[in-house]
């Protein structure tokens, strides 16, 4: 196994006034914290949709419908959405079920009663949705942490910056003045050889004055030499020490900057660990909360709820009977016959049957008696007849009197009994069906129309 790499080891520089190492490692941090915030983001934004989604689903829970549903399907559908229904048998009383809840006759369906249990918890949507608020809020303290964790580390990176901050302006003004005096030590050196030089050459056959001076000058040059030398020796030790204490403040902040990015690396890994399980269990839990509905929806039963709706809003087994003709003068009551062949027998026929082969007389008076017999009936047949029809009559469409409606929009016939219409005409409506189309009048015209298309003037 490879030994771990350190940052001491490998961020180092040979040039003296050059600090390449430290600032690669600190924009190594400050990239960090860059990729810390955008985690935090991913985390505000992903905190907001679950929110968001959550306060929806409990909308959309609260605002579902339903109520027109009926029996075990209406038990399914209130589990998936708010309220938990259950049917609950009916024991012998009337009226009221648990909890004090009225009873319909509708909801009265193969001895049970569609009710809601008293206390009754959110439904399966709703309790998703507040899981998913759930989820929201511990996605905010998960951002928190992370948060307080970067402005820990700001802290501490800050504190190093400043120190190497120091060390390093100590560092490059020392070694420039340490430069500057060794310029001065050497141009020093060279006068001090130069007038040494120049004294060696009048010495020899110069004048006394002449020597005595050129021996003081280069004696001046040798203490001004000598001057720079221990000035120079002084900086260049000051500059060690200055030096040695910025290689120890480096090598420490290579290892805080290396665990600092060890610490976040670990804190980042782990919060993305965190994320990933908190959304799986999220669909764990969304699952086990749906298997409630599931479970309901197995006891939902399609048979029994027809069974059901047909038990609670029976009316009737048996059809209407068919219409009877009655003759108006035999007053016979005979059944329409279902067989094309038989063809019911005719009064009028047999009433008038002597004036077909009857003498003139006869005729006439056959006629004449058809006809007193005809226009004043007695009191006993008019009732007799009267009765009769007025019983097995059925009623008719009602009639209303003819109103004037406006066109709203433009209609098409479709069919040769339909009425073409433009939007703004005039029409006068003469029956309003139960279907939606209505028996309009225009011009003399007469058709049927969608009754949705008209208003009234």
């Amino acid at each position: 196994m490879m030994p771990q790499l350190q940052f001491k080891d490998a961020f180092w520089c040979r040039d003296f006034t050059a600090h390449t190492g430290y600032e690669v490692l600190l924009q190594r941090l400050l990239d960090g914290r860059k990729m810390c915030k955008d985690v935090e983001e991913l985390l505000r934004q992903r905190a907001q949709a679950e929110e968001r989604y959550g306060k929806e689903l409990v909308q959309i829970a609260r605002k579902a419908g339903g109520q027109t549903e009926i029996n075990s399907l209406r038990a399914s559908f209130d589990s998936l959405k708010q309220r938990k229904s259950r049917l609950f048998p009916i024991l012998g009383c009337r009226g009221t079920g648990p909890s004090g809840n009225s009873r319909s006759p509708l909801m009265e369906m193969s001895g049970f009663w569609l009710g809601t249990e008293a206390g009754g918890g959110l439904g399966e949507m709703e309790n998703v949705g507040s899981s998913h608020i759930q989820l929201a809020l511990a996605l905010r303290e998960e951002l928190r942490s992370l948060e307080e964790f970067r402005e820990r580390q700001k802290e501490q990176r800050k504190k190093y910056e400043a120190v190497m901050d120091r060390v390093q302006k100590s560092k490059l003004s020392l070694h420039k003045k340490a430069m500057e005096s060794k310029k001065t030590y050497e141009q020093k050196c060279r006068d001090a050889d130069d007038a040494e030089q120049a004294f060696e050459r009048i010495s020899t056959n110069g004048q006394q004055k002449q020597v005595e001076k050129s021996q003081n000058k280069a004696k001046q040059c040798k203490d001004s030499a000598m001057e720079a030398e221990r000035t120079y020796r002084q900086n260049i030790e000051q500059l060690e020490r200055v030096r040695s204490e910025w290689e120890q403040e480096h090598r420490a902040t290579c290892e805080a900057f290396q665990l600092q990015e060890f610490d976040r690396l670990t804190i980042l890994r782990n919060s993305l660990w965190v994320h990933c399980n908190q959304l799986s269990m999220q669909c764990v839990k969304d699952d086990e909360l749906y298997e409630e509905v599931r479970v309901t929806l197995e006891g939902c039963s399609v048979d029994a709820d027809i069974d059901g709706f047909i038990q609670a809003k029976s009316t009737g087994t048996e059809p209407p009977a068919p219409v009877p003709y009655q003759n108006y003068y035999d007053r016979e009551v005979a059944p329409l016959s279902s067989s094309p062949g038989v063809q019911p027998s005719c009064g009028m026929i047999k009433r008038f049957s002597g004036l077909l082969h009857g003498s003139p007389k006869t005729t006439l008076s056959a006629a004449s008696a058809a006809s007193t017999e005809t226009l004043t009936p007695t009191p006993d047949r008019n009732e007799g007849v009267y009765a009769a029809i007025a019983v097995q009559e059925a009623p008719g469409p009602p009639t209303m009197p003819g109103q004037d409606y406006r066109a709203l929009y433009d209609y098409t016939a479709q069919n040769s009994d339909e009425l073409n219409i433009s939007a703004g005409d005039i029409l006068e409506v003469i029956l309003e069906g139960e279907d939606g189309w209505w028996t309009v009048q225009r011009n003399g015209q007469r058709g049927f129309v969608p009754g949705s298309y008209l208003e009234k003037i």
